[in-house]
C-alpha cells in the first residue's frame, strides 16, 4: 500500500477524548506520580517549606514595608487575618527585622542574604521535584534552572507582598460606612462588596503561583492553559480538601494530647497533602503534555492475552483500544479483509499496533504468521531503515495504528522497557537470519 492509499483509509477526526481516554490519562497519571516516588518528595516540600516558611515571610515583610511602603498596620492585620501565624513569628520581632533588613549596615545586608538564602531552599526543593518528573524530557541547563528559580522566588515573594497589601487594604476599606450606605442604596449589588469574596483572594494567590511554578518548572514549556487548568485542579482539590478535613477534624483534641503541637500537627497534615496534590497535579501536566508517547509505551509493553494476574487484565483492557490514536489524522488505518498494509520491498519504515482484527505476515516459503489485537509488527523495519521482506494483509476488517519511524525511536529513547523489548525482538530476527 503506497503512502497516498495508506492517506485515503486515515479516519480524519483529529484526536478523540473519550471515557476511556481519561482512565487511560488517570492511569498514567497515578503510574508516575508512583514510580517517580513522589509522595517522598512532596515529604521534603513539607519540610523545606516549615524551614524556609520564616524567611520567605521575612521577604514578604520587607517588600510590605521597604517597597510598597505598606504601613505596620497591615502586618498586624495580616497575623490578625491568620492567627495560627501568631503561634510562630512575634508581630513586633517581624516589623523590626522587616523595617531594618536591607539598610546600609554589613550586618543587616548579611541578615538580608541569610534570609534570602533561607527562603531558596524552598524553591530549589520544588523545582527538584517537578524536574524529577520531567527528568526524561527536560533539557534545560544547569545555570538557566539556578537564574530561573531566583527570578520565579524574587517573582513569588513580590507578588505575594502585592497580593497581601491588596488584599489587607480591602478588608479595611470594605468595613468602611461608606460601603454599608452603598449596600443599603442598591442590595442588588451588594455581592460586589460582600467580604466573603474578599476572603478568596488568597486562594486566587495560590493559583496564580501554581500556574507560574507550573510553567516555569517543568522545563518542557507545557501550554499555558495546561498549567493553568492543572493550577485550578490543584487549589481546589486542596481547599476541598482542608474543608473536609477541618469539618470533622476537632484541633482541641490534638491540642488536648499534644499542647502547644496540635496546631502544628495539623498545619503539617495540611502542608504534607497540599504538596501531594501540588505533585500529582504536576504528573498529571506531563501525562497530558506526552499522552502520545506514554501511550505508545503502553501498548509497546501490553500484556499478551495469556498473562496472569488482576493487574495485567485490568492493563489489557484498559489500553488494548486507544480511542486517542484510532481518531488521530496521521495514525489509524481503516482496513477491508484482504488489503495489504505493505508488500515486499516497501520502504515503510513505521511500526504497527493492531487495535482491531487480525493481520497476517506472509513471507515467500514460510508459514503465514498471524497477529491479534494487542500485538505490534514491522518495528524491527523501522528500526533497521531497511525495507520489508514480508506482505502484512488484513485477514478481517482491522483498525490498525501506524507508528511513524521518529515517533517510535522517540518512544525507545525515552522508554527503557520498550528499548529492552525491542532490541530482544531485533536480536531474535537477526539471529533467523544468521541460520
Amino acid at each position: 500500500m503506497t503512502d497516498k492509499e495508506k492517506a485515503g483509509k486515515v479516519k480524519k477526526t483529529g484526536h478523540a477524548v473519550t471515557l476511556t481516554t481519561l482512565f487511560q490519562t488517570a492511569f498514567l497519571t497515578v503510574k508516575h506520580f508512583l514510580q517517580n516516588h513522589l509522595l517522598s518528595y512532596a515529604g521534603a516540600c513539607s519540610f523545606s517549606f516549615l524551614f524556609s516558611f520564616i524567611p520567605v515571610f521575612m521577604l514578604i515583610a520587607i517588600v510590605l514595608l521597604r517597597i510598597l511602603h505598606a504601613s505596620t498596620d497591615s502586618l498586624v492585620q495580616l497575623f490578625a487575618t491568620v492567627p495560627e501565624l501568631q503561634e510562630y513569628i512575634n508581630v513586633e520581632t517581624a516589623i523590626k527585622i522587616a523595617r531594618h533588613t536591607g539598610t546600609s549596615a554589613s550586618f543587616e545586608i548579611l541578615l538580608g542574604f541569610f534570609i534570602f538564602w533561607m527562603a531558596r531552599r524552598f524553591f530549589a526543593t520544588v523545582f527538584d521535584s517537578v524536574q524529577c518528573i520531567f527528568h526524561t524530557h527536560e533539557k534545560r541547563r544547569a545555570l538557566i534552572k539556578q537564574v530561573l528559580m531566583i527570578a520565579v522566588e524574587v517573582s513569588v515573594v513580590i507578588i505575594s507582598a502585592a497580593v497581601i497589601f491588596a488584599y489587607v487594604s480591602l478588608r479595611t476599606v470594605i468595613i468602611l460606612p461608606f460601603f454599608d450606605r452603598i449596600r443599603a442604596l442598591f442590595p442588588h449589588f451588594s455581592f460586589l462588596t460582600a467580604q466573603q469574596y474578599i476572603e478568596h483572594l488568597p486562594n486566587l494567590l495560590l493559583l496564580f503561583l501554581v500556574t507560574i511554578i507550573y510553567r516555569v518548572s517543568a522545563g518542557t514549556k507545557p501550554s499555558f492553559k495546561l498549567c493553568l487548568f492543572a493550577a485550578f485542579l490543584c487549589t481546589l482539590s486542596f481547599w476541598l480538601f482542608r474543608y473536609v478535613l477541618h469539618l470533622f477534624l476537632n484541633t482541641a483534641n490534638y491540642n488536648l494530647i499534644y499542647g502547644m503541637l496540635g496546631r502544628l500537627i495539623v498545619l503539617l497534615l495540611d502542608i504534607f497533602f497540599f504538596f501531594v496534590i501540588f505533585l500529582f497535579c504536576a504528573a498529571l501536566i506531563f501525562t497530558m503534555q506526552f499522552f502520545d508517547i506514554l501511550l505508545l509505551g503502553e501498548l509497546y509493553l501490553l500484556p499478551k492475552n495469556t498473562a496472569k494476574g488482576y493487574f495485567n487484565t485490568v492493563r489489557r483492557n484498559l489500553f488494548i483500544h486507544p480511542d486517542f490514536l484510532l481518531a488521530a489524522d496521521t495514525h489509524a488505518l481503516h482496513l477491508k479483509s484482504g488489503e495489504s498494509i505493505y508488500t515486499p520491498g516497501d520502504n515503510d519504515y513505521a511500526a504497527y499496533y493492531i487495535a482491531k482484527g487480525f493481520v497476517q505476515l506472509k513471507r515467500e516459503g514460510e508459514e503465514p504468521v498471524t497477529h491479534i489485537p494487542g500485538d505490534f509488527f514491522g518495528e524491527v523495519n523501522c528500526i533497521l531503515e531497511k525495507p520489508h521482506t514480508t506482505q502484512a494483509v488484513a485477514v478481517t476488517d482491522a483498525e490498525v495504528i501506524r507508528i511513524e519511524h521518529n515517533m517510535f525511536n522517540q518512544l525507545l529513547f525515552q522508554n527503557p522497557e520498550a528499548l529492552q523489548k525491542a532490541l530482544g525482538k531485533l536480536s531474535c530476527q537477526l539471529g533467523k537470519k544468521e541460520q
